[in-house]
This record gives structure tokens, C-alpha cells and sequence, in this order.
């Protein structure tokens, strides 16, 4: 069987209390396969590269890290002013992730070390102003 994921929030009018999830869909058929509620809030954007799945939690600013297909949660990142929307993995390591910060949007190249924690190694700034979908 071949599934599609995507990334799905109930909608109330407190998305701080909104329960978000990732559902895999039956590809032919669009039938629901898998639900797995995840701990985003306004989520923007959800890719997979390699055993990876990354979700970005725009309202408390977050990257959730699922490990595929156990979809495990290993680790979340930045904060409510940073504002991550749109995230771009280039390598199994390495990824861009666009911060929107409500303001100068910033573009933060985050690695992975050794032991597996993804952390920012470089930024770059004045290209835009609450850039969405950049990359």
C-alpha cells in the first residue's frame, strides 16, 4: 500500500488548546491509516527526510522531531517570538528553517551532532519581513 501523510488541526478558536496531528492516508483510496496526535500548535509545515519527520509548531515556535515510522518524539526547538514556519531539509543532518519572528525573519541553519540533538550552527538576516514559505 502506498500512504501520504499530512498535518491536521482541529479547528477552535484557541489553537493554543487545539488538538493537531499527523494522519498517513491510503493513497488510493484517501482512507485513514494512521492518527498520531502531536504536541504542535499551528502547525505550518510538516517534511520527512530519511527517519526523520519534522513538524513546525508556529504558535510556541517549536521543530518537533519524530523518529520514523516509530514516530517517537526526540527533541523540540526555538520559542513563540522565533515563530518557525517553514522548514527545508537539505541533508539527513542538516536543514533550514525559516523563522518568521514577527518582524526581520531570520533563516536558521540547524545540524545534528554526534549524539543526535539538531541546534543551530548559522542564521542569516535582511532578506525579508514575516517571510513565509521562503525556502
Amino acid at each position: 500500500m502506498t500512504t501520504l501523510w499530512s498535518s491536521v488541526r482541529m479547528e477552535v478558536e484557541d489553537k493554543l488548546n487545539a488538538d493537531e496531528y499527523l494522519l498517513e492516508l491510503d493513497a488510493k483510496t484517501g482512507k485513514e491509516v494512521t492518527r498520531i496526535l502531536i504536541p504542535s500548535h499551528d502547525t505550518h509545515d510538516a517534511v520527512r527526510r530519511g527517519n526523520s519527520v519534522y513538524v513546525a509548531s508556529t504558535i510556541d515556535g517549536n521543530i518537533v522531531e519524530f523518529k520514523y515510522p516509530e514516530m517517537k518524539l526526540r527533541h523540540n526547538l526555538f520559542t513563540l517570538k522565533d515563530h518557525v514556519n517553514t522548514l527545508a531539509p537539505v541533508e539527513d543532518d542538516n536543514m533550514f528553517a525559516m523563522l518568521h519572528m514577527c518582524g526581520e525573519s531570520k533563516l536558521v541553519n540547524l545540524r545534528k551532532t554526534e549524539e543526535g540533538t539538531l541546534g543551530p550552527v548559522s542564521h542569516t538576516m535582511g532578506f525579508g519581513y514575516t517571510c513565509h514559505c521562503y525556502l
